[in-house]
């Protein structure tokens, strides 16, 4: 059984989220990793229509139920598929579109955020979402947020274009960014140094990633100023700053608006939710390089996941850390590192 294609190209993209030739792209991808072999009793469901299903369920509103009958195969052979194919776009799609960064990867990188964004030696924004589930079944109070509803987080790093460059899925709902972060891969590599990242020329400028106020300020991740009545120099780089730490924001606001599944609790396993939510990461920056930004997609709306809990201590940081994020107020404030309109920004209280 296969899967018909509108002769519509809008039709089919309001549908699956691509073009009919992107789709095609995509099957051939993942296509010989989803491929059932034929039985005696009957023919399987063919890869086209399983990796329609999979895209039908993730782009629309449509519960399981629905697509089941929309395909016109049973609830639990939808149930299984899409798995099994968000499982193959992951294991796939990851070391193609979201591969580990070498060294001159980072650099580029990094000279993309100055160049788009003016914050130099930026290797990515961070940030982390609640992607809000059914309560799991004897989780007690492990999922329970402070919105009061279930969920599990999803920690992001984004590059300069809306790139994910890292994603990590899984963590429960009570928890707070700053925690999650530590405990991610990626925390930990930045911690242990195994991140390959590069070494800056000017020792006062290092190479630095950007979060907001939920994330501890360390030597490799800056965050704003903290308090109100701040001196300019600090509310120019607090602008600077934020500036930057938007992208991930806008990532996050394109996946949510390309993929509605986002937009509602998912009906699923945490498992399961974490296959799904990884499969969505994959396929945003396959979408990202086959057909670049879309003008549907709202930037910087995330409606359907809200933003982690702040803890408190999340202020606390070394002296070195401190230096290097006085070292960048610096910079952006010396004829050297400013922009000609921050100042105007700034005295206005606009965009801090």
């Amino acid at each position: 059984m296969e899967m018909e294609k509108t002769t519509d190209p809008t039709s089919f993209h309001g549908a699956y989220r691509m073009t009919p030739a992107t789709f095609d792209e995509l099957l051939a991808l993942v296509g010989p990793h989803i491929v059932k072999q034929t039985t005696n009793f009957r023919d399987p469901v063919g890869v086209s229509e399983r990796l329609g299903i999979t895209l039908r369920y993730l782009a629309t509103d449509m519960s399981q139920r629905d697509v089941a009958r929309h395909f016109c195969v049973g609830r639990a052979t939808v149930c299984k598929i899409i798995q099994e194919v968000c499982q193959a776009i992951w294991e796939v799609g990851a070391p193609l579109f979201m591969a580990k960064p070498t060294t001159e990867d980072w650099k580029k990188i990094a000279e993309e955020f100055n160049n788009q964004w003016n914050f130099p030696h930026c290797l990515g924004a961070v940030d982390g979402k609640h992607i809000h589930i059914q309560k799991p079944a004897l989780s007690g109070s492990l999922y329970f947020n402070y919105k009061r509803t279930f969920s599990t987080i999803l920690m992001g790093v984004a590059d300069a274009a809306y790139r994910f460059i890292y994603l990590d899925v899984g963590s429960y709902g009570r928890e707070h960014d700053g925690s999650v972060f530590a405990q991610s891969t990626f925390g930990k590599a930045l911690e242990d140094g195994t991140l390959l990242l590069p070494q800056s020329p000017n020792g006062d400028l290092p190479y630095v990633f950007v979060g907001d106020e939920a994330f501890p300020l360390k030597p490799q991740l800056m965050r704003p100023y903290p308090g109100k009545n701040l001196s300019d120099k600090k509310k120019i780089f607090n602008y600077r700053l934020s500036r930057a730490r938007r992208v991930v924001e806008n990532a996050f606001g394109i996946m949510v608006s390309k993929w509605r599944i986002l937009r509602q609790p998912i009906i699923a396993k945490p498992e399961k939710v974490d296959k799904i939510v990884k499969a969505i990461g994959v396929l945003h920056n396959f979408m990202r390089e086959k057909e670049g930004l879309e003008v549907e997609c709202d930037v910087g709306s995330e409606s359907g996941m809200t933003d982690v809990q702040i803890r408190l201590g999340a202020n606390m940081y070394s002296g070195a850390a401190w230096d290097i994020r006085e070292n960048f107020a610096n910079h952006f404030s010396s004829p050297q590192g400013s922009l000609p309109y921050q100042n105007d920004i700034v005295q206005r209280g606009l965009n801090i």
